[in-house]
């Protein structure tokens, strides 16, 4: 699979604004929530975050994200057939510190984002 640029590069779009300014959620299956061990995915949607476990909000600070659409993301989905390891590389060699994807929903865009780096995520208390 061959990664290409999007149609849109994140300062055109303001994304990296849109989610600093908002609350990103993290659900977790074990343990705890607010404990970051590498890249991570992060869902604006507390009640979609809450499906993978007990959850946390943070505050994600984006440098260079990837914008993909809805039919991109399965590139950079975690499933037993694409890790995050190899997700993880795919997005370190396109250069971009994060992927990002907004999805319309019946109650409004969902933002949902895989970070590389675990320090561009604060715990909010």
């Amino acid at each position: 699979m061959t990664l290409r640029r999007k149609a849109h590069k994140p300062s055109e779009t303001g994304i990296e604004s849109i989610i600093a300014s908002m609350p990103m959620y993290r659900g977790a299956r074990a343990g705890d929530p607010t404990v970051l061990r590498g890249p991570s995915y992060f869902t604006s949607s507390e009640l979609f975050a809450k499906t993978y476990g007990i959850t946390a909000a943070f505050r994600v600070s984006l440098k260079n994200p990837l914008i993909v659409s809805d039919d991109e993301w399965h590139e950079y989905a975690n499933t037993p057939y694409n890790s995050i390891e190899n997700v993880a590389a795919k997005v370190r060699q396109s250069g971009h510190d994060s992927v990002v994807n907004v999805r319309e929903t019946p109650i409004g865009k969902m933002y949902t984002v895989f970070l590389l780096n675990s320090k561009q995520a604060k715990v909010l208390r």
